[in-house]
């Protein structure tokens, strides 16, 4: 009896068990509905239970519902899948291409965003660096150069003060030297203080190593430069004194030579006065410091000097021409007229009216060849050019006056350009070919001469002798020219 009630037991615990675990199932399925329930009344959530395997047909005890409840609390039928270590690496055998790419791909990121963050790092380490040590170079290369600004602006000024003291008249340029010493002075202020900047600067290239220290360096450098910079000004203020003080120097050894060659020539009152009163003017520049103002002493004397010396030339220019005017035995009328040209140039043979003089010498140098040589006058008688025209009277409009073209030949036969007197403009002018205002029947007498055969026979109407100015004519002239035709 005992063999045959143990199948039975078994089977009656085996369905017990598959109850039970329904019971936890039923629960987990109905969680919602029966979560409240499990947690505040147990008869209630068997109540709910029982009717739901009733509804089912199910006859379920309370042993089962209690177990079924318990087991539920307990979580006894849950399934709580392996997470350790051996898990992880099935899994990410399983799943490893997926695993690798995302590896790759996590990799280039981190990759990417170190040298995203790294490269602008070493390229502006590189930059301080390069840009440091190129500063670092610069500023020594300029305080070299404004050394050796200083030092030659320092022999420039040194050189320019001895010659200063071998001036004529030392004491004159005191004020200019002074004010160069105090440049001096400044300047080797500058100097010393960027020798000293230079001598106390740690002007070390820069490396990785020292990079950290860059921003000291920098204001080392900014010092120097304004050092620097300083002393370039300072030199340049010096070179400008030396320059001040040779200009000084040379303007009073210029003055003082143009006034000593004024001295010796015999020089007129006024032109003596106007002598003395620029050499004031000169001395007065250099005691104040104005380079500028002897400068335009010594121009003007120099301007007067050339006059001097031309004046001279020209005084014996003069006396010549006169020897040579008269020895043409000029006519009673010549002599007047070239001894008034003459005297006109001798008053005006003073610095104040050179440039008059000039003028009135130019005249009488032709007056002179005028004397010296004979012309004569003939009527021009060549193909496309006119020998003679007329013109309406002004005077009297119906009237006209006649004019015969000629031209003034030397003894060669040369056409020579003559002073005439144009009388219907009122201007002079040089002309070599001009109108000679004749009378009608000479005029008519010329044109039947050339309307004989086209030549002109008798074409010789008047001629100059030596030592006349005036020429005579063989034909009825009346006194009159013109240029224009």
């Amino acid at each position: 009896m005992n063999a045959a009630a143990s199948p039975n037991a078994t089977t009656r615990q085996f369905e017990d068990a598959l109850l039970t675990m329904d019971v936890v199932d039923q629960i987990r399925h109905h969680q919602a509905a029966l979560a409240e329930i499990a947690a505040n009344d147990e008869t209630a959530l068997k109540a709910r239970l029982s009717a739901i395997y009733k509804s089912q047909g199910i006859d379920v005890s309370d042993a089962v519902l209690r177990a079924g409840i318990k087991a539920q609390r307990e979580k006894r039928f849950i399934h709580k899948p392996y997470t350790g270590p051996a898990y992880w690496l099935a899994r990410g055998w399983i799943y490893r291409a997926t695993v690798a790419l995302r590896l790759a791909r996590a990799i280039g990121v981190v990759g990417l965003v170190a040298m995203a963050i790294w490269l602008p790092r070493e390229a502006w380490i590189h930059w301080q660096i390069s840009s440091a040590n190129e500063a670092i170079a610069l500023v020594k290369v300029r305080a070299k150069a404004s050394t050796l600004a200083y030092l030659s602006a320092t022999a420039s000024l040194t050189t320019a003060v001895s010659a200063a003291a071998s001036a004529p008249h030392p004491e004159w340029l005191s004020g200019v030297n002074d004010a160069a010493v105090r440049l001096g002075q400044d300047a080797i202020s500058s100097g010393r203080e960027l020798e000293t900047a230079l001598t106390e600067a740690k002007l070390r290239p820069v490396t990785r190593a020292t990079v950290r220290d860059i921003t000291p360096l920098r204001h080392e450098i900014a010092r120097l430069d304004a050092r620097a910079t300083a002393l370039v000004t300072a030199s340049a203020a010096l070179s400008a004194a030396a320059d001040t003080v040779a200009a000084s120097a040379s303007a009073s050894t210029r003055l003082e030579t143009a006034n000593a060659t004024l001295l010796a020539g015999s020089l007129s009152p006024e032109m003596d006065r106007t002598r003395e009163t620029i050499y004031a003017s000169g001395v007065e520049g250099l005691l104040s410091g104005r380079t500028a103002q002897t400068q335009h002493a010594v121009e003007r004397l120099a301007s007067l000097v050339a006059d001097f010396a031309a004046l001279e030339q020209l005084r014996g220019r003069v006396g010549g021409l006169y020897q040579q005017g008269m020895s043409t035995s000029p006519s009673t009328d010549a002599r007047k007229r070239f001894e008034s040209l003459h005297a006109q140039v001798i008053a005006l043979l003073t610095p104040e009216t050179f440039s008059e003089a000039r003028g009135a010498m130019t005249r009488l140098e032709e007056a002179v060849h005028t004397l010296s040589h004979e012309f004569t006058y003939r009527v021009v008688n060549r193909p496309n050019v006119r020998s003679g025209v007329w013109r309406h009277n002004s005077a009297s409009p119906n009237a006209r006056n006649y004019y015969l073209i000629v031209e003034a030949l030397d003894e060669g036969g040369r056409a020579v350009k003559q002073e005439v007197r144009n009388e219907e403009s009122g201007r002079s002018v040089r002309a070599a070919i001009f109108g000679v205002r004749v009378s009608e029947s000479a005029f008519n007498s010329v044109a039947a001469d050339k309307q004989d055969n086209g030549i002109i026979e008798r074409d010789v109407i008047g001629s100059k002798p030596r030592g006349a100015f005036d020429p005579t004519f063989t034909v009825a002239a009346l006194g009159g020219y013109i240029t224009e035709w």
